[in-house]
């Protein structure tokens, strides 16, 4: 069984909306719930792959995992959020891409931490479910050999 654990990226910090901020405290706080979440996974004994978005608030939402999961997160542009010049049938497709990857690859335990727009656009793909996602919130999924099930929704750890 092959497990998907979506991120939403935890609380940014929005004292400049144009930069590409990091956390706030209350995203570091989001992101230590996450790294606690983890542990309780059993990720320690499961083979984990760790991705994020190229922005700062999703990689330093993970980076916590990094220890545990024994590897290092890996930025891919996949899964950013959708560019003012990007269309949605251009979103929807590298959405579209990392799904499909997904399902062919033979990984324990695969961490997307994205944004906003990407994890409603994966659930439509993956479910034909109409989900959002608060910050510093999960969905896991699993793969068994017949289908994908949403084993737990979180809107915020604690």
């Amino acid at each position: 069984m092959r497990a998907l654990l979506l991120v939403r990226h935890a609380h940014r910090d929005t004292s400049n909306r144009g930069l590409d901020n990091g956390l706030s405290l209350k995203g570091q706080k989001q992101a230590n719930a996450l790294a606690r979440y983890f542990d309780k996974l059993g990720s320690r004994k499961r083979e984990t792959l760790l991705l994020s978005s190229p922005k700062l608030r999703c990689r330093e939402t993970i980076q916590g995992l990094e220890k545990a999961a024994n590897t290092s997160v890996e930025t891919l542009d996949l899964l950013d959020e959708q560019g003012p010049r990007e269309t949605t049938g251009e979103f929807q497709r590298r959405v579209r891409s990392l799904c499909r990857w997904w399902a062919r690859e033979n990984i324990d335990l695969t961490v997307c931490c994205t944004h906003g727009d990407w994890i409603p656009a994966a659930m439509r793909i993956l479910f034909g479910l109409e989900i959002e996602l608060k910050k510093g919130g999960i969905i896991l999924i699993e793969r068994t050999l017949k289908q994908n099930q949403i084993v737990e929704i979180r809107q915020q750890l604690r």
